[in-house]
């Protein structure tokens, strides 16, 4: 019975690590809206917290070493750098990409450290 749920578990997270990835696709290729609040850094504040929800998701979703989890979202953050130099009003901007990353390690700190209190328990 544990085997089961388990991976129904796992089919969950992976529709939620899919239905995340489109979601955060789309707003980081589409326009704003107009009336849309907006202050300063307000992108790097939804680059770090997309990226840390990725990696938590793609963590909990696939059984993959954590440096290729990494390593396949820093691609997927360089690629969505890439797209948005065609876009009309989005430019591509190194320091997005690496708020990304910034959002990676952070999980990956985070992780280690419930992981280390889980097992000194």
């Amino acid at each position: 019975m544990k085997e089961s749920s388990l991976t129904l578990s796992r089919v969950v997270m992976r529709w939620l690590f899919a239905i995340c990835l489109a979601v955060v696709t789309y707003l980081f290729l589409s326009s704003m809206p107009a009336g849309v609040p907006r202050f300063p850094h307000i992108d790097k504040v939804f680059h770090f917290g997309s990226f840390f929800v990725l990696s938590a998701l793609l963590y909990r979703a696939f059984v993959v070493p954590q440096w290729l989890a990494a390593l396949l979202l820093l691609t997927y953050g360089l690629l969505i750098e890439f797209l948005q130099l065609y876009t009309f009003d989005r430019t591509a901007d190194f320091y997005d990409w690496l708020t990304d990353a910034a959002g990676i390690a952070a999980y990956l700190f985070v992780h280690g450290v419930i992981e280390r209190r889980q097992q000194a328990s």
